[in-house]
């Protein structure tokens, strides 16, 4: 299964916005499969951008998530403006063939820091 940035970046978006901090998230979003958003909510335990837990047994595995890291609040807040967010996804993309969370982190934060400054080669 790939890993979806989008889907990463609205799964944050959701948590942050209706999480309730009890670990009972309810993941629905048109069109993605449970066992994708499973699969997405397990990376972002895994990156350190969602505090929680995986729990796995012999015919299910069982995800509890207690909110955002302040890493996730850091990616989220990286991430947040549509505008920026789409640059550095096609910035990416176009330059490497590929989407690497640590180079979209970065570039991410550059587009920022360049939007700060009024510089506009990113």
């Amino acid at each position: 299964m790939k890993r979806d940035m989008d889907l990463v970046r609205r799964i944050l978006h959701e948590i942050e916005d209706d999480h309730p901090g009890n670990g009972s998230f309810q993941f629905s979003f048109d069109n993605v499969e449970k066992k994708v958003a499973d699969y997405h909510l397990e990376l972002l335990v895994q990156a350190k951008l969602l505090s929680g837990s995986v729990t796995e047994s012999k015919d299910r595995s069982t995800i509890y998530i207690r909110g955002l890291t302040w890493e996730g609040h850091e990616f989220l807040d990286s991430a947040r403006n549509d505008t920026i967010w789409k640059k550095a996804k096609s910035l990416v993309q176009t330059k490497t063939g590929t989407l690497s969370f640590e180079i979209l982190k970065a570039t991410l934060n550059t587009l920022i820091k360049s939007a700060l400054t009024g510089d506009p080669t990113p």
